[in-house]
């Protein structure tokens, strides 16, 4: 689940100290999409970029000491185990509560903490998108056939609810000294994503069927393939302030066009030659962009210059421009561009916005901050040796160097 490491990610980009625990084989995303003789991958990378690694088994008791140890000089802990396993390990908030008052435990599930399905598995396609009608939405109508779905897209999207209910637990801290549960679900965040539709089909179930028919609103809300293979997006959701404008675009038409007919219109020209019309006549449309090419010209925009006279082929320089990536973000482990947080907290336009674009957030090899870590919470290098001849970091040997033998 990549929803908790998603939102602690966004966390250490704004300064916040995050400490990842792992076992001595490491979260197993850290293998995903690895290339040959790198110790990981992209994918993990991006969700664990500025944080230090501490390696720990919570199987023995050992470990378990040193992790309290640790609990007893953070502001949250961010647990996206299953309600089950964390009572088994006695961390789970009820037990967690009494002993570190003022702890704020953020608990990600996927099904929720209370209900039949609370130990369910469940990733962000299971309870994100099938559970809430999400993945229903997207159904084709012709044959049923489900989309390809955006890997850990609902994750994301859940990371940023689980920020804000982090935040709005220190605040509550902060003005009365008790810490909180915060509890974020897959499920529920994808119940509020999906939540127009839900209301709908609550209020009136026979709305369901058109809601789901792609061609309800008309020609100015699809898309259309154009003569060079690229696909626009047409923004007229309001048919009639759009249509008007639509008809005159593809050549004054005399009457309302189906959708069909726009189709065979828009595939007479290039998307570039549509661009240059559409801009003139103030129709509201988007490329569907292709993901290879934001990835490469996100950091140097229009590398490989296609035709860019159009609004929507300046997307890669908006897309730089507002600091969609880390200026410069080649990451030592990977050497892959990095998506940079949404946010910003600034001071307008002009002004100094942070996170900072230009410093690059490392993403930690396993363990490497297990020994600095332990110190810098007080033990001795005495009672981390002790900790490890009990077995508390598994087989995974602590350097004498100041950081973890790799």
């Amino acid at each position: 689940m990549a929803a908790g490491p998603g939102a602690s990610a966004l966390l250490a980009d704004f300064g916040a100290t995050v400490i990842k625990v792992e076992t001595e084989k490491g979260d197993p995303w850290r293998k995903v999409l690895t290339r040959s003789g790198r110790p990981f991958g992209a994918v993990f990378e991006h969700d664990n970029r500025g944080k230090q690694s501490v390696v720990l088994d919570l199987t023995c008791k050992a470990g378990i000491r040193a992790f309290h140890l640790l609990l007893g000089t953070v502001d949250v802990l961010v647990c996206n185990v299953r309600v089950a396993g964390t009572q088994r390990l006695g961390l789970d908030y009820e037990t967690l509560c009494k002993r570190y008052p003022r702890l704020i435990y953020a608990h990600i599930t996927a099904f929720g903490r209370e209900g039949p399905m609370t130990n369910a598995p469940g990733y962000d396609a299971g309870a994100f998108w099938a559970s809430t009608g999400m993945l229903d939405n997207l159904r084709s109508l012709d044959n049923g056939r489900l989309p390809m779905l955006p890997g850990a897209a609902g994750d994301h999207a859940t990371s940023l609810a689980l920020v804000a209910g982090i935040s709005l637990a220190l605040y509550h801290r902060e003005k009365t000294g008790e810490g909180k549960l915060v509890d974020v679900s897959l499920l529920r965040s994808g119940l509020w994503c999906n939540g127009m539709y839900l209301s709908a089909a609550s209020d009136n179930n026979a709305v369901v069927d058109a809601l789901k028919n792609p061609q309800r609103i008309g020609p100015t809300f699809q898309g259309y393939l154009t003569s060079d293979g690229q696909t626009i997006q047409l923004l007229g959701y309001q048919t009639g302030r759009h249509l008007p404008v639509l008809m005159r675009a593809l050549g004054n038409l005399q009457k309302k066009p189906t959708v069909a007919q726009v189709g065979a219109i828009m595939q007479t020209k290039s998307a570039h030659e549509w661009e240059k019309i559409f801009d003139a006549e103030d129709v509201w449309y988007t490329r569907v962009m292709d993901l290879v090419d934001i990835a490469s010209q996100a950091e140097i925009p229009n590398k490989k210059k296609k035709k860019t006279s159009g609004k929507m082929s300046q997307i890669p320089e908006q897309i730089y421009q507002t600091h969609g990536f880390y200026k410069g973000g080649r990451l030592t482990g990977t050497g892959a561009g990095l998506v940079a947080s949404p946010m910003r907290l600034g001071s307008g336009l002009g002004g100094v916005n942070e996170p900072s674009m230009k410093i690059v957030p490392l993403c930690p090899e396993l363990g490497e901050h297990t020994r600095s870590t332990l110190l810098s919470i007080g033990l001795s290098i005495e009672e981390i040796s002790h900790l490890e001849k009990e077995g508390a970091f598994g087989s995974f040997g602590v350097g004498s160097e100041g950081k973890a033998k790799l």
